[in-house]
C-alpha cells in the first residue's frame, strides 16, 4: 500500500502507483474529492516552498532523497488543478512554487509545457498576477537555458521580462528578472548587455537592502 523509507530518523511515505489508481476513482466519485484534492494541492505547495528553503543547508543528494520523491504529487496536484473545473490559480501558483525542483530533476521539457498553458490562465492585470506572470515567465526560461534552447518559445523573452519587471511595484520582484536576463546574456555570449543587467542587478539589490546580492551582482560583472 504504501513505500516507507527513512531518512535522518524520519519516515517518508509514498503511495505506491498501483494503490493510487485504485483509490483515485474513489476519491473522484465522492462528494468530497474536489476539497480533498485541494488541500493535496495546497500540502504540495507547502513542502516544495519547505524543499526550497533546505537547498541552502543540505549537500545536493541529501535534498534530493528527501524532496525528489515529491515529484509524483506535484504531477498529480497540477493535472488536477489545471483539469477541467479545477482552481487554475492554484495550479499556478503550484507550479511557480515546483520550479525549482522540476529544474534539479531535469524535466526542462515536461514543466516548459506546464508554463506555457499557466501563463495563459493569468489573465488578470493585478500586482498578484502579474508578479505570478513574471515569475512564469523567468522559471520558463530556466528551464530553456537548463535544456540549452535558444529561446523559450513565445513567452519568456528578454522584452517581455523587462516590461513586466519594469511594472513590478517592488524591487525583490524586479531583482528575479534582471538576474534572469543577466544569466540569458552570458549564455549567448552578450558581455555589453550583461553588464547592463549586472548593473539593474546591483541597483536593484541596494534597494532591496540584500548585501549578499549586491556582493554577486558586483562579481558577476563581465
Amino acid at each position: 500500500m504504501l513505500a516507507v523509507r527513512m531518512i535522518d530518523g524520519a519516515a517518508h511515505c509514498r503511495l505506491l502507483q498501483t494503490t493510487r489508481a485504485y483509490a483515485l476513482p474513489h476519491l473522484d466519485g465522492d462528494s468530497a474529492g474536489p476539497a480533498v484534492r485541494e488541500a493535496h494541492a495546497r500540502d504540495c505547495k507547502e513542502r516544495l516552498q519547505r524543499a526550497d528553503a533546505d537547498w541552502d543547508h543540505m549537500t545536493a543528494m541529501r535534498w534530493m532523497a528527501c524532496h525528489g520523491p515529491l515529484i509524483g504529487d506535484v504531477r498529480a496536484a497540477l493535472d488536477w488543478a489545471f483539469g477541467e473545473g479545477g482552481p487554475a490559480q492554484l495550479g499556478v501558483e503550484l507550479l511557480v512554487a515546483a520550479f525549482p525542483l522540476s529544474g534539479r530533476l531535469a524535466l526542462n521539457e515536461e514543466f516548459m509545457r506546464r508554463m506555457r498553458y499557466a501563463i495563459d490562465c493569468v489573465s488578470g492585470t493585478g500586482d498578484a498576477d502579474m508578479r505570478l506572470k513574471l515569475r512564469l515567465f523567468v522559471a520558463l526560461r530556466s528551464l530553456a537555458l537548463n535544456a540549452r534552447m535558444s529561446s523559450a518559445g513565445p513567452y519568456g523573452s528578454d522584452e517581455q521580462i523587462l516590461r513586466l519587471a519594469r511594472a513590478m511595484p517592488d524591487e525583490p520582484s524586479r531583482l528575479t528578472a534582471w538576474i534572469s536576463l543577466w544569466h540569458g546574456a552570458m549564455q549567448r555570449g552578450d558581455y555589453a548587455q550583461a553588464t547592463v543587467e549586472a548593473t539593474r542587478w546591483m541597483a536593484c539589490a541596494k534597494g532591496c537592502a540584500d548585501p549578499i546580492e549586491e556582493i554577486d551582482a558586483r562579481r558577476l560583472r563581465p
